[in-house]
C-alpha cells in the first residue's frame, strides 16, 4: 500500500471565530488568522508544545497594548491606565514603549527615597469599569521584566483589588515578585483570587509596588499585555487597544471519510498525548461520537487529576477505566484507551487502570479534539500527538505506550 501524506486541513476542520496569539517556533508572540489552528511553542526552550486548543475567554482590560503612552517624567500612562506619579521622595518615568518577543510594553521607572511607606499602584483599569460579583474567581496575567535597577527596597506583586466601584473592599496579592528572566515572552505571570465580599460589584488588575520609609529604590519595570479573565487560569494573550476582546474557542472536528477511512468500530486503541491548563471538570481531550451534538454515543477520554477512559451508548455509560492521580495542571501526561466488546483497558503514565469485561460499544461517525462530544468542557490546553491503532492491543502494551 502506497504512504499517502495528508495536510492538516484535509483532515481536521478547525474554526475559531476569532483571531488568536500563540509563540511560534522562533520565540515570538504571533498571531494566528481566523479559522487557523495554533502550534504552539516554549518561550524558553523553543521546543514544540502541541495543538493549542482553549475555551472562549474574554480579556477585560481594555488597552492591554498601551496605547496612548507618552515618554517623560512623569510622562503619560496609556489610555485607561492609572499610575503612582512624582511625590513622597520618588521621581516616576515613562521610560518609553516598544516591542520586544512579538509582545508590546511600556517601559515605567520609580527611583528616589521614600519619604514614607506606601504601595505605588499601577492599575491597569478603572475601579469601576470591570463588573465583577462575590463568588466569582478571576485571574490577571501579564509579562513583566526588570529592565533597570533592581527590586531591592520593593516588595512588587500582582494585585487584584475588589471594589463597590468607588471603594476598594477586599484586596489579593501574589508572591513577591524578586527576579525575571531576561526576555519578556519568557516572562508572564499570572494570579488567581476568588472575591468574597458580598458587596463587592467590581475588579480591577493592578501591579503593586510596595515602598518603605528611607528606603531608596531604583526600579525599571517593563510591561507587557495585562489581561484579566473570568476564570481559574490564565489563557493565551489576548491584546486590546480601545475595547473589552473576545477570543473564541477552537473547534477541531474529523467527520466523513477523513474519519471513517481509519476507525474501525469493533476494536481499536486511541493513544493521546497532551496538556491541560485546569484539571478541573473533566477536560475533554477527544470524544469520538455519533455527530449529534450530544454526549450519548461516544468513546471519550478527559482528565482532572484522574485519566477518565469512557464509553457510553444510547445515553448509558458502558466503561469507566479511571487512573487516579495520573494527571497534574501543564504537566505532560499520556494515555492508552483500547476498546472492544466486553473488552475495554486502558493505562495512563505507565499505570494500568482495572479493565471493564461488559460493555457494549456506540456506533460513531466522528472525531473531536480537545473537547468532550457535545462541544463543552474544552482541554484548554494543548494535544501534543494522537495516534490510532485499528486493533484492541494487549494491556501490556497499553502500558508501554502510556509511558
Amino acid at each position: 500500500m502506497p504512504l499517502v501524506n495528508y495536510a492538516f486541513a484535509d483532515l481536521i476542520t478547525f474554526t475559531r471565530s476569532t483571531t488568536g496569539t500563540f509563540v511560534g517556533s522562533n520565540g515570538q508572540l504571533q498571531t494566528a488568522a481566523i479559522n487557523a489552528p495554533r502550534f504552539d511553542f516554549d518561550p524558553v526552550t523553543l521546543a514544540p508544545k502541541g495543538f493549542l486548543l482553549e475555551e472562549q475567554r474574554i480579556n477585560y482590560i481594555r488597552n492591554s497594548t498601551g496605547v496612548g503612552a507618552v515618554a517623560g517624567t512623569p510622562g503619560t500612562v496609556p489610555t485607561n491606565w492609572a499610575a503612582g506619579g512624582s511625590g513622597s521622595g520618588l521621581t516616576r518615568e515613562i521610560v518609553g514603549t516598544g516591542t520586544e518577543n512579538g509582545v508590546s510594553y511600556i517601559e515605567i521607572r520609580f527611583s528616589g527615597t521614600p519619604t514614607a511607606t506606601f504601595a505605588l499602584n499601577i492599575a491597569f483599569e478603572g475601579a469601576n469599569t470591570i463588573a465583577a460579583a462575590s463568588g466569582q474567581t478571576w485571574t490577571e496575567s501579564l509579562y513583566v521584566k526588570l529592565q533597570a535597577g533592581s527590586f531591592v527596597g520593593t516588595q512588587t506583586t500582582i494585585s487584584i483589588l475588589g471594589t463597590d466601584g468607588t471603594t476598594g473592599l477586599e484586596s489579593f496579592g501574589s508572591a513577591n515578585i524578586t527576579s525575571t528572566p531576561s526576555n519578556l515572552v519568557e516572562s508572564r505571570l499570572s494570579f488567581t483570587a476568588t472575591l468574597a465580599n458580598a458587596l463587592t460589584t467590581n475588579v480591577q488588575p493592578r501591579l503593586r509596588i510596595s515602598v518603605t520609609i528611607a528606603v531608596p529604590i531604583d526600579i525599571t519595570l517593563r510591561i507587557g499585555l495585562p489581561q484579566m479573565e473570568l476564570g481559574t487560569f490564565a489563557t493565551s494573550v489576548i491584546p486590546t487597544t480601545t475595547m473589552q476582546l473576545t477570543r473564541e474557542r477552537d473547534v477541531a472536528v474529523m467527520t466523513g471519510a477523513a474519519f471513517s477511512n481509519w476507525f474501525n468500530a469493533s476494536e481499536g486503541t486511541f493513544v493521546a498525548s497532551a496538556t491541560t491548563m485546569s484539571t478541573a471538570s473533566r477536560r475533554g481531550v477527544y470524544a469520538a461520537s455519533d455527530g449529534s451534538g450530544t454526549n450519548n454515543n461516544r468513546i471519550y477520554f478527559s482528565v482532572t487529576t484522574e485519566a477518565s477512559n469512557y464509553i457510553e451508548t444510547s445515553g448509558t455509560e458502558q466503561a469507566d477505566v479511571i487512573i487516579a492521580g495520573a494527571i497534574s495542571a501543564n504537566t505532560v501526561f499520556k494515555d492508552a484507551f483500547a476498546y472492544r466488546e466486553n473488552d475495554i483497558s486502558a493505562a495512563a503514565n505507565g499505570v494500568l487502570g482495572t479493565p471493564d469485561t461488559s460493555a457494549t460499544l456506540p456506533v460513531v461517525s466522528e472525531l473531536r479534539l480537545g473537547t468532550r462530544s457535545d462541544g463543552n468542557i474544552r482541554l484548554n490546553g494543548h494535544l501534543r500527538n494522537i495516534t490510532y491503532y485499528p486493533t484492541r492491543l494487549t494491556d501490556a502494551q497499553l502500558q508501554a505506550l502510556s509511558v
